[in-house]
């Protein structure tokens, strides 16, 4: 069993999806000032005009107005996610005639141990809710990035792999009912072997990823049929 003192800390990061308009006349102000059209219908060159006007004013809001760091990233550079990233996300759809645009958050990464996680959120969600109008539709999502202090090892992906393998089914039922069949719920031992003819290097890996399915379904297999004090075993 696991103690306190040999359980390692973790560290993670939010991706955040989200419709936002401007609500202030600051912000109005801001947006006009990178170049922003008022009102619709607007013409596609004037909206992605406006996307970027929205990314920008997104990310100065939150040094401006709460003191945080926040860039639009360069996606030519490598990130090291030490700042709020401002983006925008290609499943967020506009509809022409809205004055909402869609933006993607992502966090700098955060450690899980240290409480002011919890300040660093509550001080970025008021700034963002004093600023802008929020919405949200089944387009947004929220996800969490996470791993140990130290980064990854072999033993923890090991145990992931078998808690994957043992509650595949569960997983696959709690996921929320419009995303049950997108592929990044679906369940992963159902997908494993799904690859594009035409890419040689997932044709070349086909026969070994056909291995670790065969593999993995038949611990899944044997770990249904095993009691729990040998499942536990199983992660140690």
């Amino acid at each position: 069993m696991a103690t306190s003192s040999s359980v390692r800390g973790f560290t993670f990061g939010i991706e955040m999806e989200i419709y936002l308009k401007p609500k202030t006349s600051t912000v109005k102000s801001r947006l006009e000032s990178q170049g922003w059209t008022s009102g619709t219908p607007l013409t596609p060159k004037e909206r992605n005009k406006n996307r970027v006007a929205m990314l920008n004013t997104v990310a100065f809001t939150l040094v401006k107005d709460a003191a945080l760091t926040a860039i639009v990233p360069d996606p030519e550079l490598e990130n090291a996610y030490t700042e709020w990233q401002i983006k925008g996300d290609s499943s967020l759809v506009e509809e022409p005639e809205s004055e909402y645009y869609g933006v993607e958050m992502i966090s700098p990464i955060m450690s899980a141990t240290e409480p002011q996680w919890i300040a660093h959120l509550d001080i970025m969600f008021l700034a963002l809710a004093g600023a802008f109008h929020l919405h949200v539709n089944p387009a947004c999502s929220t996800h969490i990035h996470m791993q140990p202090v130290g980064g990854w090892k072999v033993a923890d992906v090991r145990s992931l792999f078998k808690a994957t393998a043992v509650f595949d089914d569960a997983i696959t039922k709690i996921m929320p009912a419009p995303r049950k069949q997108t592929p990044w719920a679906r369940s992963s031992f159902r997908e494993i072997t799904a690859f594009d003819p035409k890419d040689p290097k997932q044709v070349s890996l086909k026969p070994k990823l056909s291995k670790v399915e065969q593999d993995l379904l038949a611990f899944q297999v044997l770990q249904v049929e095993t009691d729990v004090e040998a499942i536990a075993r199983s992660f140690r």
